[in-house]
């Protein structure tokens, strides 16, 4: 049995998670263009609401590699007086040799499970 390891983007994580992307949600290649990764630098790591509660999660394979990625934006608000955090989840993205396993359900109920209001 293998075990699914779910944990927090990185920094490091960046390039192989712009290759997923492309790979899945564009051109079909695993060559994404050059500012793809600082893309998703900008906006999942160093957006003025990033979060490090409410982080965007990644989906480590049996092999280390990531198969998954649950892209994070959290916005805040006032309900009822109070301020709260509304998690706002971005790309969802699955390599396909990995959906049998179930990894973007996976991926979206642990980031669903989170501390957002």
């Amino acid at each position: 049995m293998t075990v699914s390891l779910i944990r927090p983007l990185e920094r490091a994580d960046l390039p192989e998670v712009a290759k997923l992307y492309e790979l899945v949600m564009r051109s079909g290649r695993s060559t994404p263009p050059p500012r793809l990764a600082p893309y998703f630098e900008r906006m999942l790591l160093d957006h003025p609401w990033a979060d490090p509660d409410i982080p965007s999660l990644v989906h480590i394979g049996h092999d280390g590699s990531i198969v998954a990625f649950q892209g994070s934006s959290v916005r805040r608000a006032r309900f009822d007086g109070r301020p709260i955090r509304i998690a706002c989840a971005g790309q969802l993205v699955a390599h396909p040799d990995a959906r049998h396993r179930a990894v973007g359900a996976l991926l979206l109920r642990a980031y669903l499970g989170g501390p957002q209001e």
